[in-house]
């Protein structure tokens, strides 16, 4: 039976932000997992100690790699001890004045919408911005679920890793772009 239906692929439905926060990063040619994360971000709903916490399922809302402070997105993502390190090895887009002080979306937007190649790389700020977020947020994820703690360093090379394979698999592939394989 199930070989004679059509292939279903979720699509949000009609209206919610996801379709908005979507084209905008999907203008910059994210893959479809990245735009949900991004979105998961952007709405600052990523499940961090503090989100757990205010939904009664977690018993603290400190940050477990730094202790300091109340673990949001933002600071899972930028201002935890941690995030600051990673982010600090980037000096051009990082050094800005405004790049540690910007609330949530601010921050995301302005840097999915710079357009700066990192010449050492020759990856596109965004697309580097964005492998990043991803890779802290496995980071903390593993620090936290497995008890692996990794070094900014760490971070640093799989966010560099990742972005050379999308760059390669998604924007130089010459049979299919980037546009043709996530959408249905």
């Amino acid at each position: 039976m199930l070989q004679n239906q059509p292939i279903s692929v979720w699509r949000p439905p009609p209206g919610i932000p996801l379709i908005r926060v979507g084209l905008t990063f999907g203008k910059h040619k994210f893959c479809k997992d990245c735009v949900y994360f991004l979105w998961i971000a952007f709405k600052d709903h990523l499940m961090t100690n503090l989100e757990r916490f205010l939904r009664s399922v977690g018993h603290h809302p400190s940050c477990t790699i730094c202790d300091t402070q109340d673990e949001s997105t933002l600071h899972v993502l930028r201002d935890c001890k941690f995030a600051r390190e990673v982010w600090l090895y980037f000096s051009p887009v990082v050094y800005s004045p405004t790049f540690f002080t910007m609330n949530l979306q601010a921050w995301l937007m302005s840097n999915i919408h710079c357009h700066d190649l990192i010449s050492e790389y020759s990856i596109p700020w965004s697309t580097f911005f964005v492998s990043i977020l991803w890779q802290l947020w496995k980071a903390k994820n593993e620090h936290v679920f497995n008890s692996v703690p990794q070094s900014p360093t760490d971070v640093w090379s799989k966010g560099i890793f990742w972005a050379r394979c999308y760059m390669e698999s998604f924007l130089l592939s010459p049979t299919r772009s980037p546009e043709s394989r996530t959408s249905h």
